[in-house]
Formats: structure tokens, sequence, C-alpha cells
């Protein structure tokens, strides 16, 4: 079972789980914030804006205020494996004959995940076999069905490219809207089983193992990755820009800022161990920046205005102006009375004034380099962990 975790992009608040614990931590301090004991080992988190869902082996889903810890329900979904937060900010629990989304079911047979349009009209439901099926989320309608020709584990919805990433096998795959094709946006050498992508579709996370990586879309440009030594990578989820998190075994959790270099931890809550742990990791702010400034997909390409045209020069009818040679030899007998006046000190000083136009004004630069992926301990308490 992977890691729960769960953050959203309008809360500071981000939720992991040990056992049939949840707890809470402010992001902004990577702090306790509170904890709630469920029914029994929690094998899913989602979040809202102002609510977290906690699904339980056992079939119960619990919500609780993201501020407050308050439980806000328990119902039982017998079966239950997974549950995401719809854009309405309800919950759709996965079970093993469908997908219940608020009061319709998406019928279908060993569905493992499910995405939403950001309207939530329509839903993409994965199944363990590698097929993927849109849904009409008002009619419960099947729309059309796609088949991966591999297994699939994991969709999401990207709003700047109107397109559903899923993973499946070594791919991390693009299929349009309306799932008539589909595309290999990134791949490698180990499975994918989780994906993640923030609210302007334009950063990816994808974990492959206990590798995760960071990318821009649709340019694929390589963000960073976190590969995890000796803990267990979990759930993924973007929070407010520019921070995405990583849930790991034992409650814990890493945050990244891809605006800058390293990455940050949660401190325990009262009476838990401070656990330790390794990992590599590679964040390049310089890309963010990049994936942030290209054009949306499908946009226009705007051409840079040209500069107007030089004028052309004037061309001159009349024949070329002549040197006056009695003006040149009266500045030069002027230039002579002068130096005559000033004597040696008036040469020294039209020597130094020579000079100083010639001398060079030379400033040495630095800089410094260092490797930007190091191996390294998580063990600070809410402090950023950087490399070098």
């Amino acid at each position: 079972m992977a890691p729960p975790f769960a953050w959203h992009a309008n809360s500071p608040v981000m939720v992991t789980a040990d056992g049939a614990l949840v707890l809470a931590y402010d992001s902004k301090e990577q702090a306790p914030q509170w904890q709630a004991t469920v029914s029994s080992t929690v094998v899913s988190l989602s979040a809202g804006p102002t609510h977290v869902y906690a699904l339980c082996d056992d079939g119960t889903l619990f919500g609780f205020s993201l501020h407050s810890g308050e439980q806000v329900t328990s119902q039982s979904f017998p079966g239950a494996r997974d549950v995401v937060v719809t854009p309405g900010s309800t919950p759709a629990i996965v079970t093993n004959t469908g997908v219940v989304v608020d009061s319709v079911t998406l019928n279908i047979a060993n569905p493992v995940n499910v995405a939403f349009r950001a309207d939530g009209q329509q839903a993409l439901v994965v199944t363990g076999d590698g097929v993927l099926h849109l849904f009409d989320t008002r009619t419960a309608a099947e729309i059309k069905s796609l088949n991966l020709d591999r297994p699939a584990s994991a969709a999401m919805w990207s709003a700047i490219g109107n397109c559903w990433l899923v993973t499946a096998g070594t791919h991390v795959k693009n299929v349009p809207a309306a799932i008539g094709s589909h595309d290999i946006f990134v791949s490698f050498k180990d499975a994918f089983s989780a994906v993640a992508v923030d609210a302007t579709g334009r950063f990816v996370a994808a974990r492959a193992g206990n590798t995760v990586l960071l990318i821009g879309f649709p340019n694929r440009e390589m963000i960073g990755n976190l590969t995890y030594m000796d803990k267990t990578a979990g759930q993924l989820a973007f929070g407010p820009a520019p921070w995405v998190g990583v849930g790991l075994n034992d409650g814990d959790a890493n945050s990244v800022n891809l605006m800058e270099e390293g990455v940050y931890r949660t401190d325990p809550h009262a009476g838990r161990v401070r656990n330790r742990w390794m990992l590599s990791v590679s964040v390049k702010p310089e890309m963010t920046k990049k994936v942030l400034g290209a054009p949306a997909p499908g946009a226009p390409v705007r051409s840079m205005p040209m500069a107007p045209a030089a004028p052309p020069k004037p061309a001159f009818a009349g024949p070329a102006k002549k040197t006056n040679t009695v003006a040149i030899v009266l500045i030069i007998v002027g230039i002579l009375a002068l130096l005559a006046c000033c004597g040696v000190g008036g040469l020294f000083f039209l020597g130094v004034a020579v000079g100083g136009e010639n001398q060079a004004d030379t400033t040495e630069t630095t800089g410094t380099s260092g490797n930007d992926q190091q191996v390294q301990p998580a063990d600070k308490p809410h402090h950023r962990i950087h490399p070098g």
C-alpha cells in the first residue's frame, strides 16, 4: 500500500496517515496542526479546499475539517479502495464494482482510480487491465473507452493541455480529452504508479517506485527528482503554487518549493518519534521559470514586432565639401601658442588627461558551482534541506 497523502491548491494544510491515525500539518511551518483516529488503516486520502477525506481498509470513509480536524462525516462503502475529491469538493469513492459520484454510480468492473475534468461533468475511470472509460457524471452513461494495452494505475486532468495524464507501466500517457488516442508523455526504467498535476496543468509529479519526477508540461522540462533510499514514497499532491508534496511511510512527508533548491520535511506530532531518512534530491528553479514562461499548448505563437527600418541616408546631389587648409593652419598655430604659455605643466596635464581616457576599468567576477544532486539526511524539523 502506498503511503497516503493529501494537499489542495487552496489550503495551507497537508495531511498524511500512519495506520489508523490521520495527521495534519501546517505546510507553512511543516508543523503539526491536528490528528484524529479512525476505524482502521487509512488506504487513501484526498483533500478539497476545506475538507479532507480518509478512506479506511474496512470501507469506512471519514471526513474532517482541514483547519480544525473536526469530524464531519462517516459512511461505509463496502469494497472501497480509493477516494478522490471532485471539482465540486465532494468525495468520489472507487469500489470494486464502480465509482460513486454524489448521487450517481459509474458502473464498471475493477476500477482502480478516477479523475475529473475541471468542470466535473466528465470522469475518466482507470481499470487495472489498462482500459480507460470516459463517463458523463450527470447521467452516469459511458461515452467511450480506450485500451492502453498495458496495466494502468492512476490518472489526472491537465487543464492547460485539455488532456488526461495516465500512468501505464513504464509510461505516463498523454490522452486527449475525448480519449481517441494516446501518446507517451514521459517514460522511465520502472513502472509508474502515481501521478499528480497542479491546478494550472503546467506541472506534473510522477512516481515510479521510490523515485519522484517533477516535469513541465507539455514540453517535458525536467524540473527535478527525488529518490528515497530508506523510505517508501506514496501519494503525490500539489499544494498552493509552487509547492508539491510526497507522502511517506510512518506518517511523514516531504514538500518541495519548485522555485527553490532543496526539500522540506514535516515535524512529528507530540509523542511521536522524529524519523530520519536519506534521499537524493535535485530541483532546478530555472526550469520552473522556463515552464511558467512557455506559451500554452495550441496557443498562437506571438510574432515579435519588427523594428522599423532605418531611414535611408540622404543622397547628396552636390559635390563633396572641400577641406579648408587655412582653417587647419590657424588651429595648429593656436595649439602651439597655448603650449608655449603653459610650459611643461601644461604638457603634463595634457598627458594625464589623455592617459586617463585610455585606462581600462577591470572588475573581477567570481561565481560558485556545485553538485545539484546530493544524498542527504532529512532530519531537520521544518527546515529546508538543500544541496551544498
